[in-house]
């Protein structure tokens, strides 16, 4: 297999359709530095345009290991694979980092972009280095449903997730890294 190095797209509105990639092909959001990261697949999200920029949003719960560290390092990726890391993806979903190296179990190696070390893996395909610009823990009184709370009820009073919130990011990409010739791609 030959090796591909990673280039910069000249651009911060990623080169492909956001929504489709996260739900169906799933991403990782990674967080921290040299010194130790936390990384989870997620699949809940969205891109929008606001504030003069690019942005993605995602909601992780309260209980992931992951959180700690968006909430210490202010810049993530966001980091997309092919098809064949399926499993891998899988396991970083259903595995907490407070338990397991997940990085090692999934033979990943990580890789450090810029001044603030933003940590993705060099086994993905594109990366983008985010930069948190708003984040709120979601509150049953916000919700705008309050007369039956369907959405409350079913998320986050119910089962195991009960009390378990998720914190809603908003995060500007700064930059995006792809390999090969994606990386020269407009849109």
């Amino acid at each position: 297999m030959i090796q591909q190095s990673w280039q910069e797209v000249l651009q911060t509105r990623p080169p492909f359709d956001f929504i489709p990639q996260l739900t169906n092909n799933w991403m990782l959001v990674t967080a921290g530095g040299p010194g130790g990261l936390g990384t989870m697949t997620v699949s809940w999200g969205g891109q929008c345009f606001i504030w003069g920029k690019d942005v993605v949003l995602l909601v992780i719960r309260d209980s992931r290991n992951t959180l700690k560290y968006l909430k210490k390092h202010s810049s993530f990726s966001l980091t997309l694979f092919e098809e064949s890391y399926r499993d891998k993806l899988t396991y970083c979903g259903r595995h907490t980092g407070r338990e397991v190296d997940k990085v090692s179990q999934c033979q990943f190696t990580p890789c450090f972009y810029g001044p603030e070390q933003v940590p993705y893996f060099d086994q993905a395909h594109t990366a983008l280095i985010c930069r948190q610009v708003y984040r709120s823990l979601m509150a049953e009184n916000d919700f705008l449903e309050r007369e039956d709370s369907e959405l409350w009820q079913a998320w986050y009073n119910t089962g195991a997730h009960t009390g378990d919130r998720h914190h809603l990011i908003l995060a500007s990409v700064e930059k995006i890294l792809t390999k090969g010739e994606a990386a020269n791609a407009e849109k």
